[in-house]
C-alpha cells in the first residue's frame, strides 16, 4: 500500500551483539551490519542487493514483480461502479478511487477545483503540485509553452507519453494473446505497418483498444468489407473515443489488405454498396427480381454508377405501382407504363382540396376543373426534362426485356418510344477565356486552381480525369538547366474500367501532355503547384494523384465536389460569377474547333464523332451571371 512502512524493532544483533533497531523481517541484524554484508546478484535483474532474509535470491523490486499477476483483468470498482483496471496489489479499487481514499477530497488552493488532494498540508491537487514543482517552460519537443512534466528532459506531459508510446506498443505485442489465430495475425500485421518513429500516444491507445477488441471478436479468412462492417461497433451518443478508435483501426486494416491485393479497395466496395442501395426502397415483393437484375447487370460488366441509375429508376416506378396495387412484373401492362411516363412530364394539383393527379387521370376538357371538389383551381406542377424521361423509359425497357428473356413475363409492356431532342451545346462567351488565361499565367494566383484551369482550358480535361490524374514516376516535370526534350511533360491517366457500351479508349497514350514547358510562366506554375501539393499532402500519405486534399491519409482520388468547388471559387474571383467546369470545357472546345479545326479535339481526348459535332451542332450561349 502507498505510504506503508514496517515499524522499527529493537533486537540483539546476531553479528555485533548490540541492541539496535532493525528493519529486517526475518533476521535479527542491525542496519550497520546489514549494509556491511557482501552484496549478491539478483537472479532476475542481475543487480547487486543486500539480502533481506537468509537464502534470498531476488531483490525487493523483483519480489514485487514476481508477485504481480500475469494478466490484469478489468473489474467493476466498488466505489465508482465503473469498469476499470485496478492498480497493482491494491485491491479492487481503481486508481482514482484509491487516491481519493488516501488523500481525500477538497478544493485545490491554487485552481479551486474539487477533487483529490496530492499534498494534504498545502491542499494542492496533483496538477497544481506538478506545476509548482517544475514550473512552466517551452517544451523541447513540441516547442510550446506548457507545464514541464519531466524536468530532466524539459518536455511536457503529452510529449513524455509520446516518447514512451513505441516501447509500450512493443511490450503489449510481446505479451499479446488471442484465441483467434487469424485475428491475431491481422493485429500483428497492422502493428508492423505502423512506423515506430512516428507513433504517438493516440496511436498506442488505438492499438490497445483494437487488440482488446479482437480478443473478443473473431475475423474469419478471407477478410471482406462486409465482415468488417458486421463487427464494427456503433457510435453511442457519449463516450465515443473507444468505438471511434476501433472503427479507425478496422478501416486501416481493410485498406492494408486492399493494398496487398487480398480484397477489393474501399472505394470499389462503397460504389458497389451504393449501387444496390435503391433496392431497399422498392416494395418487398419485387426486391428478389431487382437483386437478380442487378447481378445480371454486374455480369455484363456495367459500372456501379450505371447499375445505381437503373435500380433507382426501377425503385421509383415500383413505388408508384405499389400505390395502384401492382406488385409483380406480370401485372404491368402497356397502359400503366404509358401513364407513368406521362406523369413524369408534370402533374396537376388542386389549389383548394390539394388533390394530386397525373395528366392521364383527368380528361383534357376537365383540366381546368378539379374532379373531386369541382373547383377551377387546378395548377400544373413542373416535371422532369425530356432527357430524364427518356432515361427512365430506357431503364424500364431494359428491365422488362430482361424479364421477358428470363420468362418472368410473356411480353415487354414498354412500347412507347420517345424521340430524342435536337442536340445542342451550351457554352460561355469566348471573351471569358482571356481573363482566365491571365489568371493562369499570373505569379500571385492560387497554384492548384490555376493548374486545374490550365488543364480544363488548354487540354479539355474532364472532372473525372482531374480526379484520376497521376504524377509520373519519378516526378521530374521540371529540371533546372534542362531542355524541352529531356523533360517528361506528361501526366498519367489510368486505363478506363471496362464497361458495357464504352468503346472509346480515352486519350491517346493514356496521358495528358504538357506542351510549352519551355515557357517561364508554365514552368513557374508547375513549380508552385508541386510545392503547394507537397505542403498540403505532408508526410501522411504517399499518393501519386496530382490533385490531393489537405490532410489526405489514404491513396484515394479527390471527390468531384472538391473539383467543382475549386473551379467555381477560382472563376468567381476572376469573373465575379462561378462557372461550371463542364461548360468551361465546352467553351474551350468550341474555341479550338472554330480557329484550328475539329480534328485537334481528337488529340485532346474527344471521340471522333463527338469532336466533329462541335462544327454543326446547335449552340446555346450562356452567361455565368445569368446561369448561376
Amino acid at each position: 500500500m502507498p505510504g506503508f512502512r514496517r515499524p522499527l524493532v529493537k533486537v540483539a544483533c546476531e553479528r555485533c551483539g548490540r541492541v539496535k533497531y532493525s528493519i529486517l523481517k526475518n533476521r535479527n541484524l542491525c542496519s550497520r551490519c546489514h549494509h556491511k554484508e557482501k552484496s549478491i546478484s539478483c537472479d532476475r535483474c542481475g543487480q547487486p542487493f543486500h539480502p533481506l532474509s537468509a537464502g534470498a535470491a531476488l531483490c525487493a523490486r523483483c519480489v514485487r514483480i514476481r508477485a504481480r499477476p500475469a494478466v490484469r483483468a478489468r473489474v467493476i470498482c466498488p466505489r465508482c461502479k465503473q469498469l476499470r483496471l485496478p492498480p497493482r496489489l491494491c485491491g479492487a479499487l481503481c486508481r482514482r478511487c484509491l487516491d481519493l481514499e488516501h488523500h481525500g477530497l477538497a478544493n485545490c488552493a491554487r485552481c479551486g477545483r474539487f477533487g483529490a488532494i496530492r499534498v494534504i498540508g498545502q491542499r494542492l491537487c496533483h496538477r497544481c503540485w506538478s506545476f509548482r514543482r517544475h514550473g512552466y517552460a517551452s517544451c523541447c519537443a513540441c516547442h510550446r509553452y506548457k507545464p514541464v512534466y519531466v524536468k530532466s528532459q524539459g518536455i511536457c506531459k503529452a510529449c513524455y507519453h509520446d516518447s514512451l508510446a513505441a516501447t509500450s506498443i512493443e511490450r503489449y505485442v510481446a505479451r499479446y494473446a488471442c484465441r483467434f489465430s487469424f485475428s491475431r495475425e491481422l493485429f500483428l500485421r497492422l502493428v508492423q505497418s505502423t512506423d515506430p518513429k512516428r507513433v504517438r500516444e493516440v496511436h498506442r491507445r488505438r492499438l490497445y483498444y483494437f487488440g482488446n477488441f479482437l480478443q473478443q471478436h473473431e475475423l474469419k479468412s478471407p477478410l471482406t468489407w462486409e465482415q468488417i462492417y458486421s463487427v464494427m461497433p456503433a457510435l453511442p451518443p457519449t463516450r465515443r473515443n473507444v468505438p471511434k478508435a476501433i472503427r479507425a483501426c478496422l478501416l486501416a486494416l481493410g485498406e492494408l489488405c486492399a493494398e496487398q491485393g487480398e480484397m477489393e479497395s474501399y472505394q470499389t466496395y462503397l460504389a458497389r454498396r451504393a449501387s444496390l442501395a435503391p433496392i431497399a426502397d422498392a416494395p418487398r415483393g419485387i426486391q428478389p427480381d431487382l437483386r437478380a437484375f442487378a447481378d445480371w447487370m454486374a455480369s455484363r460488366q456495367m459500372r456501379p454508377a450505371s447499375i445505381h441509375h437503373h435500380l433507382e429508376a426501377l425503385a421509383r416506378f415500383w413505388r408508384w405501382c405499389g400505390g395502384r396495387g401492382v406488385t409483380r412484373a406480370r401485372e404491368v401492362h402497356a397502359a400503366l407504363v404509358d401513364d407513368y411516363l406521362l406523369g413524369l412530364y408534370g402533374s396537376w394539383a388542386c389549389g383548394r382540396c390539394g388533390t394530386k393527379m397525373s395528366g392521364s387521370d383527368i380528361a383534357p376538357t376537365l383540366r381546368s376543373r378539379c374532379p373531386r371538389c369541382h373547383a377551377q383551381a387546378l395548377r400544373k406542377k413542373k416535371g422532369f426534362a425530356l432527357n430524364t424521361v427518356r432515361r427512365r423509359r430506357a431503364s424500364l425497357f431494359v428491365f422488362f426485356e430482361w424479364t421477358r428473356v428470363t420468362r418472368r413475363v410473356v411480353h415487354n409492356p414498354v412500347q412507347r418510344k420517345i424521340p430524342a431532342p435536337e442536340p445542342r451545346i451550351q457554352h460561355y462567351p469566348a471573351e471569358i477565356l482571356r481573363p482566365i488565361a491571365q489568371y493562369i499565367s499570373a505569379a500571385d494566383s492560387d497554384a492548384t486552381s490555376a493548374f486545374m484551369l490550365y488543364l480544363i482550358v488548354f487540354n479539355l480535361a474532364t472532372v473525372q480525369e482531374l480526379r484520376l490524374l497521376r504524377l509520373p514516376e519519378p516526378v521530374n516535370l521540371i529540371t533546372k538547366h534542362a531542355t524541352t526534350e529531356s523533360l517528361t511533360p506528361v501526366l498519367i491517366l489510368p486505363r478506363r474500367q471496362a464497361s458495357l457500351g464504352v468503346a472509346h479508349p480515352g486519350r491517346p497514350g493514356g496521358c495528358i501532355k504538357l506542351y510549352g514547358l519551355d515557357r517561364r510562366w508554365l514552368a513557374r506554375l508547375l513549380s508552385r503547384f508541386l510545392a503547394e501539393r507537397a505542403a498540403a499532402l505532408g508526410s501522411r500519405s504517399k499518393t501519386r494523384y496530382v490533385f490531393v486534399s489537405r490532410g489526405a491519409r489514404y491513396d484515394h482520388p479527390v471527390c468531384p465536389v472538391w473539383v467543382w468547388a475549386r473551379v467555381k471559387r477560382a472563376t468567381r474571383a476572376i469573373l465575379g460569377s462561378p462557372c461550371s467546369p463542364n461548360t468551361l470545357r465546352k467553351t474551350a472546345a468550341i474555341y479550338f474547333a472554330d480557329r484550328v479545326g475539329a480534328g485537334i479535339l481528337g488529340s485532346l481526348g474527344l471521340e471522333a464523332q463527338q469532336a466533329f459535332a462541335y462544327t454543326w451542332t446547335t449552340r446555346e450561349l450562356l452567361h455565368p451571371a445569368a446561369r448561376h
